[in-house]
């Protein structure tokens, strides 16, 4: 009887190992570039990181994709794909007119943002740890939420009606420059490394802050 367990418990064991390296093999297989990027010229973005230029992209080379960089002038209409450029720590996105949500959760190597006149109703960096740099103009984002970015070192923003910013938690050194005509709250908590704020806000209503013993210039305007 403890022999047959035996065996069974050894069969189960080599089946679920098979089963896991079958698995991995299908999840590393090589994906077709347009069927996961259908905008031609956001493929040919990338066209360079396809090694034998069958179409075909490895997790290999789809990881090697450190760098984007997309404008609406070029003709990029779809950002379909994006997600899985999770490598990236560049990405400059200009005149890519859509309303829809930036989702960028996934792309934890981000380091260096630029957003300028897309159109984004949103933005999602809850799982961009490594942020060192933000440019935003031009979007529709209503509220930006940076909070723990603690490598943030820049944040420009301007012509974008952002009405809630929270940066609480983020301690690096850091300069801000941030002009929106509706911002009412603003979440500094914790920004100990401040050393630059600019503020361009004729509706603010409340600054949360405990610690700005880094500062050395404020300006705070309502025009």
């Amino acid at each position: 009887m403890c022999c047959l367990n035996v065996r069974k418990l050894l069969s189960c064991i080599i089946m679920f190992t098979f089963s896991m390296i079958f698995s991995t093999q299908l999840l590393a297989a090589p994906v077709k570039i347009d069927e996961i990027i259908p905008d031609e010229k956001f493929r040919s973005a990338i066209d360079y990181k396809d090694a034998n230029a069958d179409g075909y992209y490895s997790d290999e080379e789809l990881n090697s994709i450190t760098y984007l960089e997309l404008n609406g002038e070029d003709g990029v209409k779809s950002l379909k794909g994006l997600e899985y450029l999770t490598s990236l720590t560049h990405l400059f996105l200009r005149d890519v007119h859509t309303s829809e949500p930036l989702d960028l959760s996934k792309h934890k190597a981000l380091r260096f943002l630029e957003l300028s006149g897309n159109g984004f109703g949103g933005l999602n960096v809850s799982g961009c740890s490594n942020l060192e740099t933000v440019e935003i103009k031009n979007e529709n984002i209503g509220i930006l939420d940076l909070s723990q970015k603690k490598k943030l070192w820049e944040l420009k923003v301007e012509d974008t009606p952002v009405s809630k910013l929270n940066l609480s938690g983020c301690s690096h050194e850091m300069t801000i420059e941030f002009e929106s005509p509706v911002l009412k709250d603003i979440d500094l908590t914790g920004c100990s490394g401040i050393t630059s704020l600019y503020l361009k806000a004729e509706q603010l209503e409340k600054i949360h802050l405990n610690d700005l013993s880094s500062l050395d210039g404020l300006t705070l305007s309502e025009v």
